[in-house]
């Protein structure tokens, strides 16, 4: 396996830059973002379902805003 323009095929690192101390490193964007959570939350508080909860964490801020139109204000 070779590495990417000097970096170490081991620890994902390319180095993009002519001075060979500085790198830098690029990350994959997967993961649970705040709405999400907030959603899945609501959601099981609401309902204890792990369904639901996971319907609501797909639709995420959309979720939490007609939670919070519907049940707080």
């Amino acid at each position: 396996m070779m590495p990417l323009r000097g970096g170490s095929p081991y620890t994902g690192f390319v180095q993009t830059s002519p001075e060979p101390n500085i790198m830098n490193t690029r990350h994959a964007g997967a993961g649970f973002s705040l709405g999400t959570l907030i959603a899945v939350a609501l959601s099981w508080s609401a309902n204890h379902s792990i369904l639901w909860a996971i319907i609501h964490g797909f639709l995420s801020w959309l979720y939490v805003i007609y939670y919070l139109i519907t049940r707080v204000l």
